[in-house]
């Protein structure tokens, strides 16, 4: 793994436990293995290294989901196809949760203007794929922001419930780890869904 690949690993991890005002640079070189002069050396400031983590994330989810848009598929297994993405890249990178909820609730006060830039593109393409299926009477109408958000911090959330879950076995029992992505995506397409 190069240097800025440990970096940038370090600076998620302590991103998400700390969050962005929490975050220390000393604690990321120490992570990470370097020292604070080579993190500014080979990416930069805190600000850097925060615009850096989270553009990794949207690149992956633009990606992925650049596959799913350009699928031949009926609107509402498009927006199925969404919501597995997501939850996948959630369950897969385990420190982006943590991240998102706490831009969700800070309204995004630290998201760099280039990863806005990417999020609206993928809501672009979301409303493309919404209007497609009101039109075709598949779907109600509903704001693509609001989908992406209801998706993301639906899966977020879920992820991060696991800990409080884990003190009650009931609720373990009830719903585990292998079946939250398929009990999202239900409840989310039903939400949509005019069938």
């Amino acid at each position: 793994m190069d240097i800025n690949e440990r970096i940038l690993n370090a600076a998620t991890r302590v991103f998400a436990r700390s969050g962005y005002g929490g975050a220390r640079m000393a604690e990321i070189a120490s992570e990470a293995g370097v020292n604070k002069a080579t993190i500014y050396y080979h990416i930069g400031g805190k600000d850097d290294l925060y615009r850096e983590v989270l553009h990794r994330v949207i690149k992956k989810v633009a990606h992925n989901l650049d596959y799913v848009f350009s699928t031949p598929m009926k609107p509402l297994e498009k927006l199925q196809a969404y919501i597995e993405t997501i939850n996948r890249i959630m369950a897969e990178n385990p420190y982006v949760p943590p991240i998102v909820i706490r831009e969700i609730v800070t309204g995004g006060a630290h998201i760099p203007q280039m990863v806005i830039d990417e999020l609206l593109k993928v809501i672009g393409r979301l409303g493309e794929i919404i209007t497609e299926g009101v039109e075709r009477g598949e779907l109600h109408p509903v704001h693509p922001f609001l989908f992406h958000i209801m998706t993301a911090g639906s899966c977020a959330l879920s992820r991060l419930a696991g800990a409080l879950s884990s003190r009650m076995p009931q609720i373990k029992d009830f719903l585990p780890e292998e079946k939250l992505g398929d009990n999202l995506k239900e409840l989310l397409t039903r939400a949509i869904s005019r069938r």
